[in-house]
């Protein structure tokens, strides 16, 4: 088993060292931050996971690793010259390498020959699939998981379904939200479902006719579908891409099982979580069951003249209020995929309703 370097540690990646438990290749990891603020907060928050550290000098953990996995972060802009100088010392550490496919982008021509992009191939990406002038129907049971933007959870909820039906023994296929999804088995989104230069229109047919032909080459029980980003802007300045991808994802298949991951707001009842629901079963083509809510919340700066979120990260118990001060309206289905009675709850009756009078299943 090896040790694996992650470099940089932020907040965005902290489901590595939650959910470490499920990568199979790797024994300890170690996270290194880029800077003071990031290594206290995230030192305080790794204390309850085993075999897992975190450092803030990158020479010190590259001495005690074997791989190293170079990540990029929305909430921290490092200059490509940093990512090209700790690769360069890795390498010559004799370390193996690997990028995500963000930080291959960013690196672009100048990225290094010796280095090895974090992907999950499928026999699917090597076929060609062309746009078919219609939606074909797909079989398997299909899971959604959406969120309002960063820091929903979103991720943890995909990776705790994933988990719970690879333990059931079905055949999972799981699409991740995050670049680094592969790490826990996942697969990433295919590249023409953000290519601009193609119409939405296209864009959806040509990931039906992907998925259907994934399921006709793997034959999975069930398909996991992390959507990165947010569904729909959130003011006037965070726009999240108008929820562009979230729509060409729920439009190019039907969800069985829709699940919105939520931030955590102090006040707010049923009838906000129901305008949602609305939202994405008429924008969407979705029908959202489950409301995840977040240890996060998120507030906007109206002095600001950036388009800018400020983020405050609680404890994972802090969810739990606003999902007791929703129970009365029991139909609205709120849950914390970090507490352990919540999560039993939620992924028992994502199966139930998916096995309910379905023999096959």
């Amino acid at each position: 088993m090896k040790k694996l370097l992650l470099y940089p540690f932020t907040y965005e990646h902290r489901e590595i060292f939650r959910y470490k438990k499920y990568i199979a290749d790797y024994q300890y990891i170690t996270g290194v931050t880029a800077n003071e603020p990031d290594f206290y907060f995230l030192n305080n928050y790794i204390k309850e996971f085993s075999d897992v550290s975190i450092e803030n000098k990158f020479e010190n953990a590259l001495d005690n690793c074997d791989t190293v996995l170079f990540c990029t972060t929305d909430t921290l802009k490092l200059e490509k010259e940093v990512y090209l100088e700790n690769i360069r010392k890795a390498t010559e550490k004799k370390r193996e390498v690997f990028l995500t496919k963000k930080c291959r982008e960013l690196l672009g021509d100048d990225c290094p020959k010796n280095v090895t992009i974090l992907e999950k191939m499928s026999q699917i990406n090597r076929l060609n699939c062309n746009e078919k002038e219609y939606l074909k129907n797909i079989s398997v049971p299909a899971i959604g998981i959406m969120g309002m933007g960063q820091f929903c959870n979103k991720f943890c909820t995909e990776l705790e379904i994933h988990e719970f039906f690879k333990g059931k023994g079905y055949k999972a296929q799981y699409f991740g939200s995050k670049d680094f999804a592969p790490l826990f088995g996942g697969m990433l989104l295919p590249d023409f479902l953000f290519d601009t230069k193609k119409s939405v229109t296209k864009r959806i047919l040509l990931w039906n006719q992907y998925l259907f032909e994934l399921c006709k080459a793997e034959q999975p029980d069930i398909l996991i579908i992390g959507i990165p980003g947010g569904i729909m802007p959130l003011n006037n300045k965070i726009l999240n891409g108008f929820g562009e991808c979230a729509s060409i994802i729920t439009n190019g298949i039907h969800f069985d099982i829709g699940i919105l991951c939520s931030y955590f707001y102090e006040r707010v009842d049923g009838r906000y979580f129901e305008e949602y629901k609305n939202y994405c079963k008429y924008r969407l083509n979705c029908d959202v069951g489950y409301i995840n809510i977040s240890n996060s919340a998120c507030r906007y700066n109206l002095d600001s003249q950036e388009s800018v979120l400020e983020y405050l990260h609680y404890e994972s118990e802090m969810a739990d209020k606003i999902v007791v001060d929703c129970q009365s309206a029991e139909a609205i289905g709120t849950y914390n995929i970090l507490n352990g009675q919540s999560k039993e709850i939620l992924l028992n009756r994502i199966l139930t309703d998916l096995t309910e009078g379905v023999s096959a299943f």
